[in-house]
């Protein structure tokens, strides 16, 4: 249940997995926006 309203954002929204580096980002531009969907990333 959200308690904050609605335009509470949860920071750890806010960081999603860079595909290509594999390391995490705080995304500080489009909170309300959903990262895509990340690939499998190919075996070498």
């Amino acid at each position: 249940m959200d308690t904050q309203g609605p335009e509470f954002v949860d920071p750890a929204d806010q960081w999603v997995l860079d595909p290509v580096t594999g390391t995490y980002e705080l995304r500080l531009d489009a909170p309300q926006q959903r990262p895509a969907p990340s690939t499998p990333r190919r075996r070498r």
